[in-house]
């Protein structure tokens, strides 16, 4: 069973907040209060005692706060859970194409959803996220960041909707048991 976790909210996704954008940027305190909500989700799936349940996380700070204020301290950090490694033009770049400001463009998006969402993350990340998944986390619970989580989903083919895009902070999904078999995640050798 492996569980994919967007980390909760931090100083690095308040646009007013100086550190908008910093990849070691921490918690702010809405956020503590997601993480330890997203522990007590964690009781109703068999992890009441998570003290001593081993996670996942990035290397950035929100990532291992996120598990810490949820009451896990195992913690395992591998740099390919963090964030895509793109300009902050890229990423609202990224914002843009799947909720663009403009009322008619956001229906044409909504339309079109099937074209435009495989082409939103940019193919450079494919492989990158193929050799995290063959080199997996060896843990159960993996806490990442949205376009990492998004990156993972695009590659096995999940949640494919328009409204499930982007994870919302602190939110859990689950990945299918079978996962590691899935085809995308063959290197194509020829």
């Amino acid at each position: 069973m492996t569980y994919v976790v967007r980390h909760a909210v931090s100083k690095a996704n308040d646009r007013n907040n100086p550190a908008f954008g910093n990849p070691d940027a921490g918690l702010i305190p809405f956020g503590v209060e997601q993480a330890v909500a997203m522990g007590e989700r964690f009781d109703s799936l068999g992890y009441p005692d998570r003290s001593e349940i081993p996670v996942a996380v990035s290397k950035m700070k929100r990532t291992w706060q996120t598990a810490n204020a949820a009451g896990f301290f195992t913690l395992r950090q591998y740099g390919l859970l963090g964030e895509l490694d793109l300009s902050l033009e890229e990423k609202m770049d990224i914002k843009q194409a799947w909720k663009p400001s403009d009322e008619k463009k956001a229906e044409e998006t909504r339309k079109n959803w099937p074209e435009i969402r495989e082409q939103i993350i940019p193919e450079r990340f494919t492989n990158e996220t193929r050799y995290l998944l063959n080199n997996r986390p060896q843990e159960d619970i993996w806490i990442t960041h949205g376009l990492r989580a998004r990156a993972i989903f695009n590659l096995l083919g999940l949640y494919q909707d328009y409204d499930e895009f982007i994870m919302g902070f602190t939110e859990i999904r689950k990945l299918p048991d079978n996962w590691q078999e899935h085809p995308n995640l063959r290197y194509n050798t020829h």
